[in-house]
């Protein structure tokens, strides 16, 4: 082998090797490029958050961040009991008279007919209501809270709003009218006048 021959495959190989390297340093760069754009993602996506959780608090009317809004957890009170009563518990109750009932529905509906003895508390109107229905809620005693139909959400949210504003005993009567009616227990119906 000549000299020429050598010198000449030294030079591919150094060739071959700085391609190498310089293909290396890319790759790395790139990792970089990439590691650097993903700490900049997630410093967008918590500075993005505690916006939010600002104008949130200072918003009237914002969310509350408190409470658990997963439906399976929030059936269950503060302290770990259902917040659901059956209509047996609730007629048991009715006929003892240890529990007062809250109707979630419009007043209109409510007007049309409800549960004997029912206050109503309108969820809708709650924030209006409530001064003026609060001295007649025992804070001792049971309070059930209905609407009516199975997916009806106000009572639910009813029985919260108390929950969260002291009300230790408090239950929700799932599709309680409807139950209510069904079974025939006492109502109070609008009497209309037949000409």
């Amino acid at each position: 082998m000549s000299f020429l021959v050598l010198v000449n495959r030294s030079f591919r190989c150094r060739r071959i090797k700085g391609l190498r390297e310089k293909k290396g340093l890319r790759e790395v760069k790139g990792l970089r490029e990439w590691i650097k754009a993903c700490k900049q993602g997630v410093a967008i996506l918590l500075l993005a958050s505690l916006m939010g959780i600002g104008v949130n608090s200072l918003r009237p009317g914002g969310l509350t961040l408190d409470k658990n809004w997963f439906p399976a957890v929030s059936s269950s009170s503060i302290a770990g009991e259902s917040l659901f009563i059956s209509l047996e518990a609730a007629k048991h109750h009715f006929i003892d008279s240890t529990a007062l009932f809250l109707d979630a529905r419009s007043a209109e509906d409510y007007h049309q007919g409800h549960i004997k003895g029912a206050l109503n508390l309108p969820f809708h109107q709650l924030e209006e209501q409530f001064i003026a229905i609060a001295e007649k809620l025992p804070s001792e005693k049971l309070i059930i809270t209905y609407c009516d139909g199975e997916n009806c959400r106000l009572s639910h949210e009813l029985a919260w709003f108390l929950i969260d504003n002291g009300f230790k005993h408090v239950k929700v009567l799932i599709d309680g009218w409807t139950l209510w009616q069904h079974h025939r227990l006492p109502v109070n119906e609008e009497t209309r006048s037949t000409l």
